[in-house]
């Protein structure tokens, strides 16, 4: 418990140093947000009393330092461009991205499980070469022409799924899972060769371990050993990927989002930055911090369900 507490204290100037980072990275963006918002041929007087009433002269560090005392009190600004409440744009679109990062991370490790162990179990042999070319090819393809692949064949020739759009899942459960599989399958896609071959090296070494010999010593069947005394050990690597990769989950997400038009925190981060929204970008880049932080505290504390050792 004390380790998993000095994580966490950690993790917060982590998250402080995304935000002061992403803060000063989008005041060097080029154009002026006033300009955006009251038109290109408003009168300089305008664009002066704006920039004044929203103190966009001060000094970035002071603006940054008005901004993080607002958001600890739970307050992400406005947005400048459309008036809407960070945190109310933010929730609207979360729950979306949620689902489809769990969709996504589902597929995974659905795909990950069963090729990691065979490939494991079978190293050297004829099934392990095969996936892990497959998972070389897969891995060399960046998410978009994943996504671009799976639209074509899915959507455009056989018709099986919606290419775009999202269906909420509250008014239509299964028309929901329809419109994320191809976008979830992208990222699981991504998200599968580093599980697979993490879990089939572990196997691999888990295999020659004494206490897997005195399983097999004793008589216990090849199928028993594998998935009561091995499988257990070879998960904590694999746990470690999942948390690192959550931050592989939003970049993907944010891709995968924009590419299939569904209306998450991605595509709402893609379309804040080309409208130059300052507060809703650093609002979204929280929110992705706090998140990766979180979620890989989450993983740490797994590992003590996993494998008891990790106590001492």
């Amino acid at each position: 418990m004390r380790g998993l507490a000095l994580k966490a204290l950690y993790m917060v100037p982590v998250a402080l140093t995304v935000t002061l980072v992403t803060f000063l990275l989008l005041n060097l963006l080029p154009g002026d947000v006033t300009a955006l918002m009251l038109g290109d041929d408003a009168p300089k007087e305008a664009i002066a009393q704006t920039r004044a009433a929203l103190h966009l002269d001060d000094p970035v560090l002071i603006r940054y330092g008005r901004w993080l005392w607002a958001a600890l009190g739970g307050d992400l600004g406005r947005s400048y461009i459309t008036g809407q409440v960070v945190w109310e744009a933010l929730g609207d679109r979360l729950k979306m991205s949620f689902q489809l990062m769990a969709m996504g991370q589902a597929i995974a490790l659905i795909l990950a499980l069963p090729t990691g162990i065979l490939a494991g179990y079978r190293a050297g042999r004829a099934i392990d070469k095969v996936l892990t070319t497959a998972a070389f090819g897969i891995i060399s393809l960046p998410i978009f022409v994943k996504s671009m692949l799976l639209m074509v064949v899915f959507a455009v020739v056989l018709r099986w799924l919606p290419s775009t759009g999202y269906v909420e899942f509250g008014d239509d459960p299964w028309g929901s899972m329809r419109s994320l599989i191809l976008p979830a399958f992208a990222i699981g896609l991504a998200e599968w060769p580093a599980l697979m071959r993490v879990l089939r090296s572990d196997i691999i070494a888990t295999l020659q371990e004494d206490f897997i010999l005195l399983a097999r010593s004793k008589g216990l069947s090849p199928t028993y050993v594998l998935f009561r005394h091995t499988l257990r050990p070879s998960c904590i690597s694999l746990v470690t990927i999942i948390g690192l990769q959550v931050a592989g989950l939003l970049n993907g997400v944010l891709v995968v989002e924009v590419i299939f038009a569904l209306p998450g925190v991605g595509r709402l981060l893609y379309e804040s930055v080309i409208a130059r929204d300052l507060f809703m970008v650093q609002g979204a880049v929280t929110l992705f911090a706090v998140l990766y932080v979180t979620i890989n505290l989450a993983i740490d504390s797994l590992y003590v369900l996993i494998d008891p050792r990790v106590r001492k």
